[in-house]
């Protein structure tokens, strides 16, 4: 499958790394399902899962850096384009 060009597969999967796409994956989960950090940690959430098990702590560090490329990405688009004016 990594012979394989990105065009003909019609997916980059196979060049993404095991640990991100499964980080990606409680990320996604997480955040659409509105679950609390800790629930990966849970032994009956694991069992169930089809994920690599991960700490809270690194799943925080993921949600961290995604919230910080959002900030970066959102302040140079909005940067020319946004204003505030306060009525006070």
């Amino acid at each position: 499958m990594r012979s394989a060009v990105p065009a003909e597969t019609g997916t980059l999967v196979p060049w993404i790394r095991r640990c991100s796409l499964n980080l990606f994956g409680w990320l996604r989960w997480t955040v659409m399902c509105d679950l609390s950090l800790h629930v990966c940690e849970n032994p009956e959430t694991r069992r169930y899962s089809n994920f690599d098990p991960i700490g809270e702590e690194q799943l925080l560090e993921g949600l961290a850096c995604v919230v910080q490329h959002v900030k970066t990405i959102m302040r140079s688009e909005l940067l020319d384009h946004f204003g505030l004016k306060l009525d006070g």
